[in-house]
């Protein structure tokens, strides 16, 4: 393990360097709801992280999609309820033609998928 420098010894925990609980002190006037999609947003693994239409398709982002949210008093153009939705089953398709094994044979579902 790297020694760390005496600033970093006196001031972060081994916990704090390491976890969630030095960001909500950074932030600590944040919405509970921004922490939470940070917190999923900022995953290591990339696997687990949430992102792109998923990440979009948050309840979080709602707003983005309702046709009476307005920015300098103009609605929002740039990306449609439609657009997430379009996305959201290219996603979905994407995965499925993955899912379908060399041999042609569709591989069974995970518990997850079953749910």
């Amino acid at each position: 393990m790297a020694k760390r420098s005496a600033f970093v010894s006196c001031y972060i925990s081994p916990s704090e360097l390491f976890g969630f609980s030095l960001f909500l002190q950074i932030v600590k006037n944040a919405d509970d709801d921004a922490l939470r999609i940070l917190n999923e947003i900022l995953v290591y693994n990339p696997q687990n992280r949430l992102a792109g239409p998923q990440l979009l398709g948050d309840h979080f982002f709602d707003e983005l999609f309702d046709p009476t949210t307005k920015r300098s008093g103009q609605p929002l153009t740039l990306l449609t309820r439609k657009d997430l939705e379009e996305a959201l089953n290219r996603e979905q398709t994407t995965k499925e033609i993955s899912s379908i094994s060399e041999s042609g044979r569709r591989k069974s579902p995970s518990i997850q998928e079953i749910i």
